[in-house]
Order: structure tokens, then C-alpha cells, then sequence
């Protein structure tokens, strides 16, 4: 999502919550409130930026300031440990041959210290080492590739499900 899509739905929820609250603002004073709550907000992805608008809409009792906004916002980020730079793309599935939608990493992690690749060599690890279980940049969807199944088939078995 571009900057402009980002400052639109920003405006937008923000509108929203304004009503909600029932919030009474001029013209110059809803053009001010845009301006700031962009610049608190725009570098949160756009599901965080609706979860936090949705979660102030529910929880809170008065209209929230943009360092609140932004706090809920944190809030609903999620672990520092995932990265959004995998890259969609098709891969055939090793076991029936038929086309499937991967994700591709672009710096894979370290099998002996989980370190990206990009960061190699480290003070503890000299070397970049991959698992040995195939191209350790391209991740399956568990029902698309032989171990992922054979897991799925082991679980319902546990759950006591039929396959």
C-alpha cells in the first residue's frame, strides 16, 4: 500500500472514530487532525492501522489522542522476529508435480545460529549453514509439500479426526 492509500484510510477511520465520539470539528480543524494523526500513524502497516482504529472505536471512552492511537497501534503489531519481506511466487509441488503458491525469503536464516544470512559471518557463527532439507528460502504451505502432509495426517490422527 502506498503513502497516499495509507494517508486516505487514515482519514477515513479517522472520520469515522470523529463520529463515533461525536466529535464536533471545523474544516481547518479536521484538516489539522488528519495531518498529525497521518504523521503518528503512516508507518504502521494498514491491517494494524485498522485494528488499532477498530480496537479505539470498542474499548476506549473519549476520543483518543495520536500518541494513544499510535500506542494501540503498537500494540497490535505483531513479534519484531517476522519479517514482511517474503515475495509470493509458484513452485511444483516434489510429490504430484502440480503447480503451488510459495513464499520465497530473500535472506534465509542460519540453521545453527537462526541469524539472516545477510548478517553471516557473526561473532558465533563463522558460517552460514542451511538445514539440508532443500532450498531453505522457499516455504511450502504445510498441505503442499510431502513433510507438511505427513504432519497434518499425524495430527488429525492424534485429534482423532478422519483424514
Amino acid at each position: 500500500m502506498d503513502l497516499e492509500s495509507k494517508r486516505s484510510l487514515i482519514s477515513i477511520r479517522l472520520q469515522m472514530l470523529i463520529d463515533v465520539f461525536g466529535k464536533r470539528v471545523t474544516d481547518e480543524g479536521l484538516e489539522a487532525l488528519r495531518r498529525i494523526y497521518c504523521d503518528a500513524l503512516e508507518n504502521f502497516p494498514e491491517k494494524v492501522i485498522c485494528k488499532g482504529f477498530s480496537r479505539a472505536e470498542q474499548t476506549l471512552e473519549r476520543f483518543p489522542t495520536p500518541k494513544t492511537l499510535a500506542g494501540i497501534c503498537g500494540e497490535a503489531m505483531p513479534p519484531q522476529t517476522w519479517r514482511y519481506d517474503f515475495r509470493p511466487s509458484e513452485d511444483v509441488d516434489p510429490e504430484f508435480g502440480t503447480p503451488v503458491k510459495v513464499l520465497i525469503d530473500p535472506d534465509p536464516n542460519c540453521a545453527q545460529c537462526r541469524a539472516p544470512k545477510s548478517e553471516h559471518p557473526t561473532s558465533t557463527c563463522k558460517e552460514y549453514k542451511t538445514s539440508g532439507l532443500g532450498d531453505d528460502r522457499v516455504m511450502f504451505k504445510p498441505q503442499d509439500c510431502p513433510e507438511g502432509r505427513a504432519f497434518l495426517k499425524k495430527l488429525r490422527e492424534i485429534a482423532g479426526r478422519k483424514p
